[in-house]
């Protein structure tokens, strides 16, 4: 059977997660797989895993699934968008194939799900095959910047200020706090009285990926709706 806490800790640190945020993407995973297969094999699965995400495993059928559709059942369940619950699921199966190998090579999975039972963090940026966030090249991130705005970095962060009075300052906060539950990807962001720096890097490759540039780019919608202007 897998540790359950170990699991837990495990994704979190890989992630970057809070405790609460790595049981639920850990839970939406194992109950999307259980539900893609077959009766002996989804036997198998939740006769591995401890006890917890059965909970949100009901009676529904068996629901074959390829990858798109696997990505998109974890993102209803965890409530994140399609491209970090796609890294959410990716991470979590990586850690089951590496705890468990025998138990991932007996369910006889798609070669699409399966080829998601690998680290996210390894592979390429942009250029990459789908499914896996990895840290973008130099040129990439290069090119990147060139489409923010206000943004500046490397491969390692990208970063952005905004100077605003407090009140402008605070409506801006507060949305930005919605989009960053809404997308299931958080940006460092210090402020120092009427200043923030918003700091984005993707914890679990060490790096600037696919999901900060994403992120930098719903950033910048918030502040422009939010009538911010330009910082100085």
């Amino acid at each position: 059977m897998l540790a359950y806490q170990d699991l837990i800790t495990t994704v979190a640190a890989r992630m970057g997660l809070n405790t609460d945020e790595a049981r639920g993407a850990a839970e939406a995973t194992i109950v999307t797989l259980a539900r893609s297969l077959d009766e002996p094999r989804r036997r198998a699965v939740l006769e591995a895993v401890p006890t917890s995400p059965h909970r949100r495993l009901d009676a529904a059928p068996r629901a074959a699934l390829d990858a798109d559709a696997f990505v998109g059942e974890v993102s209803r369940l965890t409530g994140t968008a399609p491209g970090w619950a796609r890294y959410q699921a990716q991470a979590v199966l990586a850690i089951i194939a590496e705890q468990k190998p025998d138990l991932v090579d007996s369910l006889e999975l798609p070669d699409d799900i399966r080829d998601m039972c690998t680290d996210p963090a390894t592979g390429g940026g942009i250029t990459d095959v789908p499914g896996h966030t990895a840290p973008l090249t130099p040129e990439e991130v290069a090119t990147a910047l060139t489409e923010l705005s206000d943004w500046r970095g490397d491969t390692h962060a990208i970063s952005r200020s905004l100077t605003l009075p407090p009140e402008s300052l605070d409506r801006v906060l507060a949305r930005l706090d919605l989009l960053q539950q809404q997308a299931g990807h958080r940006a460092d962001i210090h402020r120092d009285g009427d200043t923030i720096v918003i700091r984005l890097h993707t914890e679990a490759a060490r790096a600037v990926t696919t999901l900060d540039l994403d992120l930098a780019l719903r950033i910048d919608t918030v502040i422009t709706q939010s009538g911010a202007g330009i910082d100085s």
